[in-house]
């Protein structure tokens, strides 16, 4: 299961102070925090990779079937492959980048 600390500790600071929240004076208090306030539901903002571990955990937790690719094979897969693979990944954005990081969030490239 992809685990919160995989996303880089200056977006989750970014993801404290853009919610108006003070940054704790340690990295895992700031991971703690961000961990709480993503079960907030009205928030004032999300750094993309936020959003990406978000969908990924979501994904897993629901035991959602997801195939295991390679970096060279999304960045080369046909348009129409990608749009089915974001539309599993239950994400509207086709964009590669994306559908990368949610990957390899879920371990999955």
């Amino acid at each position: 299961m992809s685990s919160i600390y995989d996303i880089p500790i200056d977006d989750i600071e970014l993801f404290l102070l853009g919610n108006n929240k003070t940054i704790p004076e340690s990295d895992d208090l700031s991971y703690k925090e961000a961990r709480k306030l993503m079960k907030t539901p009205k928030l004032l903002f999300y750094p993309p990779s936020i959003l990406e571990w978000m969908v990924a955990y979501n994904l897993l937790k629901t035991n959602v079937k997801i195939d295991n690719y390679t970096e060279n094979y999304i960045l080369k897969m046909p348009q129409a492959e990608l749009n089915e693979l974001a539309k599993l990944l239950t994400i509207q954005s086709n964009n590669r980048y994306t559908v990368l990081k949610i990957l390899q969030y879920m371990h999955k490239i």
